[in-house]
């Protein structure tokens, strides 16, 4: 919204000092301050998606994300897992959401994990 893009149109050192700023009002007693490392995207200025995000289309259903997320075979001959997986807010049921992005991946893992065991 709104406040996306006004923040796209600010410094990435103000973005950083807007970020400790408000890590600081939730975790204060730990006085963020010291950051490693960080990334700033501007996703409304990025030509391949202009501040995009998912959303279900009016005949869409819950079971459209089960096709995002299954994998492609790279290889069906081989014996290895040569398959390219889907993970992101796009290919779960908690759609464009940061939750859902994390969740897709984590599940990911535990399958894999599963399936190498």
């Amino acid at each position: 919204g709104d406040v996306a893009r006004d923040l796209e149109n600010k410094t990435d050192d103000e973005i950083l000092e807007e970020a400790i700023f408000s890590l600081n009002c939730i975790f204060g007693e730990y006085n963020v301050s010291d950051i490693d490392g960080y990334m700033i995207t501007r996703w409304n200025n990025d030509e391949l998606f202009y501040g995009s995000y998912c959303s279900l289309l009016t005949h869409s259903n819950f079971d459209d994300f089960k096709g995002i997320s299954k994998p492609l075979k790279y290889n069906n001959n081989s014996n290895s897992d040569d398959s390219v997986y889907f993970i992101g807010e796009g290919s779960t049921y908690t759609y464009a959401t940061s939750s859902g992005a994390m969740n897709s991946s984590y599940k990911l893992i535990k399958k894999l994990k599963k399936n190498n065991q």
